[in-house]
């Protein structure tokens, strides 16, 4: 069995129907009426040899890694910023990118599968077990701030949504674990949305 991992935005390239499409769903290669793609799979099926089917993958990718868009870009950009400034407003990131609220929603969620809105949650939660993990002392107010939360119930809210239950009681029955904001990860993610 052969996996990739991509980064947020990694497979939009790639794949020529939006990941919103693709949010929370197992779709079937055939599913997606990709010609190319189709020929990929079959041709993996039918190859023992690990390695060639691996460079069938690198050649399918690099040849269509060729068109990325201009909203790509943008996109790129807004992920950059969502990571690295946890106040910001989804209302900035669609100033910065030059487009009116509803078209930066409606590009961000063709290409990243999820809103604006839902993938800062998802990384601000991200941030707080990451937080959590290297400081499991921190207090909730530092918490709050940090994670770019309005409130300490805000927070609370977020988090048992995303965990099924309150800091305090997933610290008690958890270790917190989250590599997004590690170091050698964050600088991954950037570095391959400046190159990708």
């Amino acid at each position: 069995m052969i996996a990739i991992i991509f980064h947020p935005l990694g497979l939009t390239p790639f794949i020529q129907c939006p990941m919103s499409d693709l949010y929370n769903r197992y779709i079937d290669i055939e599913d997606l009426e990709d010609i190319e793609l189709n020929h990929l799979k079959n041709a993996i099926s039918s190859e023992r040899n690990v390695q060639t089917c691996i460079e069938f993958i690198e050649l399918f990718l690099m040849k269509r890694l060729i068109d990325i868009d201009y909203n790509h870009k943008r996109v790129q950009n807004a992920i950059s910023q969502i990571i690295n400034q946890p106040q910001i407003e989804v209302n900035t990131l669609a100033e910065s990118a030059c487009l009116g609220y509803r078209q930066f929603k409606r590009i961000f969620t063709n290409h990243v599968g999820m809103s604006p809105k839902e993938y800062y949650r998802v990384v601000r939660f991200q941030r707080v077990l990451y937080l959590l993990q290297n400081n499991p002392e921190i207090e909730i107010a530092d918490l709050t701030y940090s994670c770019g939360f309005y409130d300490p119930s805000h927070l609370v809210k977020d988090f048992k949504e995303f965990s099924g239950c309150s800091p305090t009681q997933y610290l008690s029955s958890h270790s917190p674990y989250s590599t997004f904001f590690s170091e050698d990860c964050r600088l991954n993610v950037i570095t391959s949305n400046r190159f990708a």
